[in-house]
């Protein structure tokens, strides 16, 4: 997983506002995000 995955995943969860455990999988694991 790179940072830019991680970085990504931060922004769409706050865009959103989805919990944590509900963003995709495409940015990792949303215990490391």
């Amino acid at each position: 997983m790179s940072d830019r995955q991680v970085i990504n995943g931060m922004v769409y969860k706050i865009r959103t506002g989805i919990s944590w455990r509900d963003l995709p999988e495409r940015y990792g694991p949303w215990q490391t995000v």
